[in-house]
Formats: C-alpha cells, structure tokens, sequence
C-alpha cells in the first residue's frame, strides 16, 4: 500500500470492509475515532506556526509542565537557537537604550539572563518566516509529537 493508502487506514478516513488492523493486538476499529486519532500524530507539509508563544504551539492544551517543554526543546535543538534570537532581540533593544543614554552596564545584563519563561514566551509571527528555516519548523512539530509520546507518528514530506 502507498503511504496515502496507510494513513487513511490507520486513521479510518474510510472504513476497511474485509481486514483489520491491530495495533498493540487491539482491533483499531473497535475504539472510538478520537480515541483512535488520539493516539496518532501527523506531522504534515507545508508546517504552519501558527501567530503565538513557542508554548502555544509546544501546548496548545495545557498538559505538559514547563520543564517538559523545555526538556523537549533541548531535545530537538531549538532551545539555544530560540535563546540567541532574544539575545539578538535584546542588543537592538539596548542600542536604542543607549542613544536614549540608558545605563550601558544595567541593559548589558540583560542578556546573561535569558530565562525558561522568556524562551516559552517568544512570540513567533508570520509564520516564523524570516526567522526559522523550514527544518527547524519541522523541529517545533517533532517537539508537539515528543510531548505527546504516541507510538505511532505519521510524516508527510516535510522540505521541498
């Protein structure tokens, strides 16, 4: 079968009259289809990141604390390079400062101290277009699928 023939099995888009399908020797079509779908993760192209928080999109639901969300950002190697863009973020903020005469040392520490919280709490817009190339989109995606630690993941073709 080719890979659209599967996914629209595992996931019961259409019913299969003659056989089954098991997994963990359970009938898949003998539970509910959100039970069923559930338990899946799809990782599709194109990737959308949607206009929030690298938490919204790690957490749309709230399940996970966020020492797991971070663990898993380390995981797949986002976490430092999110860390830089705030550093980058805060040293044009403090050049302003500076032509404003801010104190030069007081701003400076500002990046030494780039927090958990400011990390969950940046704010992808446009897509991340700009920002994040399409491998690391798929990064943000792999992460959402790690949390939810399904056994089965489902990926479409992810770079053109």
């Amino acid at each position: 079968a080719g890979k659209k023939s599967i996914f629209i099995a595992l996931t019961r888009l259409s019913e299969i009259n003659k056989n089954s399908i098991f997994i963990d020797n359970i009938d898949i079509s003998q539970i509910s289809l959100f039970e069923l779908r559930n338990n899946i993760t799809l990782i599709s192209s194109p990737i959308i990141l949607f206009n929030t928080s690298i938490k919204n999109i790690l957490d749309p639901f709230n399940k996970y604390n966020k020492n797991e969300i971070i663990n898993v950002l380390k995981n797949v190697q986002l976490y430092e390079f999110i860390q830089q863009l705030i550093k980058n973020d805060k040293i044009n903020s403090i050049k302003i400062n500076i032509n404003n005469n801010d104190d030069e040392n007081e701003s400076k520490e500002l990046l030494d101290n780039i927090s958990d919280n400011e990390i969950l709490n940046y704010f992808i817009e446009n897509n991340g277009n700009g920002v994040f190339a399409e491998g690391q989109k798929f990064l943000f995606n792999f992460a959402q699928a790690m949390l939810k630690e399904n056994k089965i993941l489902l990926i479409g073709e992810i770079i053109k």
